[in-house]
């Protein structure tokens, strides 16, 4: 990057018609600070004078330069322009460097290395403080210079995040795209492994111990074991209580705790120590789902789900519900393993990054979200659990998939005054319209009636005006298309929503 601001300084000086530039001018097109720009300003004139060109500058009017065929050679040699460093990119290398660092960075550190303003890095540490803030953990700024107060294991799931966020990054770019801070360069120090090995191992984990991860958890908890292999080599460790250490073993085994780590032996050529293999261990229950729940309920556990609170869940579900017999016992056996899960095998430091995640969920699904507030307030009574959002998304989302499992398509019948042409169109774009089933269509208002006395209907499209007092009513076009498909699927998509939610939830009346 240093290289190249000269090089574009020039290219802006020469693209300029024989005016000034200010510095202010210089430093707003790179999207640097003055400093940079007068820092850089030697070696451009170096350039210049190599290419029998020079930059003029004159008080309170800025610089300009005179041209040469040698500066324009060089710069039309010159392909590769100058990488503006977005914000989003500072803010992951000030954090790559606040959690790979044991002592506290200063600004003016920062200043040289970015060439930043200090005021555009005080900017930048708010936003940054807000990101460790999601963590868990606290960024600190002071005389003493910039630190972030943390555990071990908060640490791990801040680095693990951090890796995410700078892989969705680099994915996200195009292929000419120039990392100007190596942020490629600097994930992988926290990658001692070849990933597909740690990839093979997770995997192989989770098979041997019946465990579901989706596809991202899967490389969320292949990030994590690089952090953990990572700490590990540099000499740092985790605490866990005796009581999990216990239950691990008793749940799967010594001989299978032994079996995971002699294959991350022989695939990863490292032994990671039995309690931060078991910690590891941990973190995948507390991201996946067992199919063999029984390993959560074994006689060797202290805990048991208390019957009591089963069963305040099972009726405060009945009263709010009306859902299949099966689809009830599944959401409570997932309620129950949720509880069973999170008080068995909670862990400080790998919540991750939930609020955000929680907010969306409450926006987006209210009367489901307090559903899951109101279990989790009759869980409190019997279990402190730490992570109360996790917690609550969990729950939602059970709940959810169970109401979606029961959601129908709307009945829809057409009434409308097309030709039988028009009407193939119409009525084979209608049959495409996702959360409706179309089951009659009338050419006559008299038809339509004579259809309603006898069978249930959940909506009316109409292409002749029609409106009916109990039935809610959708007109459209006979020529319907682009805009107007989209507006009345999003009308028949809050109608379905609406429909079901009426039909599937008892009690709440939430707009």
């Amino acid at each position: 990057m240093q290289k190249e601001i000269p090089v574009e300084m020039i290219r802006i000086l020469a693209d300029t018609a024989n005016e000034y530039v200010t510095a202010e001018k210089l430093a707003e097109r790179l999207q640097v600070s003055r400093r940079t720009v007068f820092n850089n300003m030697k070696a451009a004139r170096e350039i210049c004078l190599l290419h029998d060109s020079k930059i003029i500058s004159v008080k309170s009017k800025g610089y300009k330069i005179k041209k040469s065929a040698g500066i324009r050679a060089f710069l039309k040699e010159e392909q590769v322009k100058y990488k503006h460093t977005d914000n989003k990119e500072y803010k992951l290398y000030i954090i790559y460097l606040l959690l790979d660092e044991e002592e506290a960075l200063h600004i003016s550190e920062l200043e040289d290395i970015l060439y930043l303003s200090r005021p555009t890095i005080y900017r930048l540490l708010e936003e940054i403080g807000d990101w460790f803030e999601e963590n868990k953990m606290q960024l600190i700024v002071s005389r003493k210079g910039i630190s972030v107060e943390t555990g071990e294991k908060r640490l791990r799931a801040a680095m693990k995040n951090w890796l995410i966020e700078v892989s969705q990054l680099l994915d996200g770019k195009r292929e000419d795209w120039r990392d100007t801070l190596k942020l490629r360069q600097c994930a992988e120090d926290f990658f001692p492994v070849d990933y597909a090995c740690v990839l093979k191992v997770v995997s192989d984990i989770c098979e041997s111990i019946k465990l579901v991860l989706s596809g991202f958890e899967l490389g969320s908890m292949c990030y994590m074991l690089e952090v953990i292999l990572y700490r590990v080599q540099n000499g740092f460790y985790v605490e866990i209580s005796e009581r999990l250490f216990d239950l691990m073993k008793a749940s799967f085994s010594e001989k299978k705790i032994n079996g995971i780590m002699d294959e991350m032996e022989v695939v990863l050529n490292r032994r990671l120590p039995e309690r931060e293999t078991i910690y590891f261990m941990v973190l995948l229950l507390n991201n996946g789902d067992l199919e063999d729940r029984s390993l959560l309920a074994n006689p060797y556990h202290t805990i048991e789900i208390n019957a009591q609170l089963m069963e305040e869940c099972e009726n405060y579900l009945r009263r709010h519900l009306r859902i299949g017999p099966e689809d009830f016992r599944e959401l409570i056996r997932d309620i129950e393993f949720i509880i069973m899960r999170e008080v068995l095998f909670q862990i400080k430091g790998e919540t991750g990054r939930n609020s955000r995640h929680y907010n969306a969920i409450t926006r987006k699904y209210n009367a489901t979200v307090i559903m899951a507030q109101e279990l989790y307030q009759i869980i409190a009574k019997y279990y402190s659990i730490e992570y109360y959002e996790k917690t609550i998304c969990n729950i939602a989302f059970s709940i959810l998939h169970v109401l979606q499992k029961n959601k129908r398509n709307l009945k829809a019948v057409l009434v409308h005054n097309c030709d039988i042409f028009e009407f193939k169109f119409v009525w084979q774009s209608l049959q495409s319209f996702p959360f409706i089933e179309m089951v009659f269509s009338a050419d006559s208002v008299g038809k339509l009636n004579s259809y309603l006395e006898k069978n249930a209907t959940d909506v009316i499209i109409s292409t002749i005006g029609y409106q009916n007092e109990t039935i809610p009513t959708i007109e459209i076009s006979k020529v319907f298309g682009g805009n107007e498909t989209v507006e009345r699927m999003g009308v028949i998509n809050q109608l379905y929503q609406r429909i079901n939610f009426e039909e599937l939830m008892r009690v709440y009346d939430i707009k």
